[in-house]
């Protein structure tokens, strides 16, 4: 299934004649073209969209309200009333002007490109019309070394991510974007007792998960793993549904294994009497992956290796065809360092993000007439990227700012929208503005290793964290199964580079790290025979690293190419859907006589 736009907004410079003093105006035109997860009201003079669900007080709050809201107020004092997953656009069809609100997360992408006084925003690349598509240095970096493009960079020149937690003033000629919210830390909370910040702690979770709750149809589900963050959302559904309008849901590639993350949670389930379903991540040929992970995910989301199983689920728990909403335990929280983080460079390998030193890895196969061109944009790109991140503080805070402003925006809220998304309705609780709002007030002795987070749950919900733990993480990516029938497809991907992403990758270099890769020993399973790291970083080309080291940062030959074929895939497919949108634009202009 092809990520296809839900709208389309444009906003062109043009003349008009019967404008006093005969000054410039804009047209807007604002196409929505498909309803689902949008809600859009159009009056004489003014026009809404809000994509996804928000909130105020409490309760959820439609488009029709928020135009009121803004028209009584201001955008500023409406945006910071607001929590949810959401993206606002209000149009004065009067006035010729456009805004847009986006959440405190961003966790709606939303791309924009503008060029010869006209701009156009949609939530997917294919609506933005993009016909001289060519690829941008620093994203193209960015992504073959972390998975993702950051600061919300697309790997399309020219093309950019609405940024999280904005106003933006919609003109003709780029967007005045200004920011109502930050996360920074403030150590607010030094003084008080532990005591009483994991009482308020478990209130605002709670609160997060029953708002979202009572504003669903129907029964709950919930993405259960058996880890700390789920079973928190299990834990305060369970206290505020009926255990019958509780349906879980876990995923595996081997739903047999036990003591694993799904095993653990299907055992808690039982345990309480919740409705459970194990499901097994459907197994496909790796080039199918790379083709839908390209189709859905335009190489502005990681690789997501269980891409089929959300249709699996969406299958599995639709209700008369409508979308299940589906709550995850993403949060702003991160994940326990192995080791203690004392300065900027270990914090940058515990997110992990990659650093100038770390460009080697990928040169081999950037052509080298654009090699030092592309390290330049990288460099410049990571530099504003810690310049940002300086302006919280200490390394502590820095390592928790980046991880909500950049794993958590650009690494795990795109794979809901762009990949669960298309199937289901997410909701992430612990993303709650209020539970943000808590977070960054708190001292670092009670963030680090999630200490008063894992200490609230403990406290709330000692029974479900009494059964036993899981003591491996059962699901398999795909990206690491290269199957025996993918050789050959992927070779000639590999070989076959379209022109915008041949100006920058020899293809040949990437043929060559494939087949080097083929050629090692593999398992019975198919499988790679290491997962250890292969590092092409000042070592032997085909070094394997036997002892991988937490400290140090290291690039997956697999990773390199896996991305390569999928900014590749990408580009094709938005080519070739942009080509035909033109043709059918032209068709109907000749039809008209135009």
């Amino acid at each position: 299934m092809l990520n296809r736009p839900r709208f389309v907004l444009e906003i062109e410079r043009e003349q008009a004649t019967l404008v006093a003093q005969n000054h410039a105006c804009c047209a807007l035109r604002l196409n929505v073209i498909s309803g689902e997860d949008v809600d859009h009201v159009r009056t004489d003079s003014e026009e809404g969209l809000l994509l996804g669900t928000a909130y105020t007080r409490g309760k959820r709050i439609f488009v029709r309200e928020l135009m009121s809201c803004i028209a009584v107020t201001s955008p500023e004092k409406a945006a910071m009333e607001l929590d949810g997953s959401f993206f606002l656009i209000v149009l004065n069809h009067s006035t010729r002007t456009a805004v847009a609100i986006s959440d405190i997360t961003g966790s709606r992408k939303i791309f924009f490109t503008s060029s010869d006084s006209r701009l156009v925003l949609s939530d997917s690349p294919i609506g933005l019309g993009l016909r001289d598509i060519a690829v941008d240095p620093a994203g193209l970096a960015e992504y073959l070394l972390n998975g993702i493009p950051l600061q919300n960079r697309t790997v399309f020149a020219g093309v950019k991510l609405f940024p999280r937690s904005s106003i933006g003033e919609l003109t003709p000629i780029e967007p005045h974007i200004t920011p109502y919210w930050h996360y920074e830390f403030n150590d607010a909370f030094a003084g008080r007792s532990e005591a009483s910040l994991i009482r308020e702690f478990g209130e605002i979770l709670e609160q997060a998960t029953q708002i979202r709750a009572s504003n669903t149809s129907g029964p709950v589900y919930v993405s259960l793993s058996g880890g700390y963050d789920s079973t928190c959302i299990l834990g305060n559904l369970m206290r505020s549904k009926p255990k019958d309008e509780i349906r879980a849901f876990s995923y595996s590639a081997d739903p047999s294994a036990t003591k694993t993350d799904a095993d653990v949670a299907r055992a808690t389930c039982r345990q309480f009497g919740i409705s459970h379903e194990m499901l097994q991540i459907p197994k496909r040929p790796f080039h199918e992956v790379l083709s839908l992970n390209a189709q859905r995910g335009f190489a502005s989301a990681h690789l997501c290796g269980e891409i089929g199983v959300w249709e699996t689920i969406a299958n599995s728990l639709s209700l008369d065809g409508q979308r299940p909403s589906c709550f995850f335990g993403d949060n702003a929280f991160g994940h326990d360092p192995s080791w203690r983080i004392g300065n900027v460079d270990e914090m940058l390998t515990w997110l992990p993000l990659a650093r100038p030193r770390d460009f080697p890895s990928i040169s081999r196969i950037i052509r080298p007439d654009c090699r030092t061109a592309v390290q330049t944009c990288f460099n410049e790109s990571f530099s504003v990227l810690l310049t940002n991140a300086a302006g919280v503080g200490d390394a502590f805070k820095q390592r928790d700012y980046l991880y909500f402003d950049q794993r958590v925006g650009f690494a795990l809220l795109p794979w809901r929208d762009f990949f669960c998304g298309l199937h289901l309705n997410p909701l992430n609780p612990l993303l709650d503005k209020n539970v943000l709002e808590f977070y960054r007030q708190l001292p670092y002795a009670a963030r680090e290793r999630r200490s008063l987070y894992k200490k609230t749950i403990r406290h709330l919900f000692p029974e479900l964290l009494a059964s036993r733990r899981a003591i491996f993480y059962g699901n398999v990516p795909e990206n690491r199964i290269l199957m025996q029938e993918d050789r050959d497809a992927l070779t000639i991907a590999a070989g076959n580079l379209c022109h915008p992403l041949a100006q920058f990758i020899e293809g040949d270099a990437v043929a060559e790290l494939l087949r080097s890769l083929f050629s090692l020993p593999v398992t019975r399973e198919g499988r790679l025979k290491t997962l250890a790291k292969i590092c092409l970083k000042g070592t032997p080309l085909l070094e394997i690293v036997r002892s991988f080291k937490p400290r140090s940062f290291h690039v997956d030959l697999a990773n390199i190419i896996t991305r390569v074929l999928i900014i590749d895939s990408s580009l094709k497919v938005i080519s070739s859907v942009s080509e035909k949108l033109a043709w059918r634009e032209a068709e109907k202009q000749k039809a008209r006589g135009l």
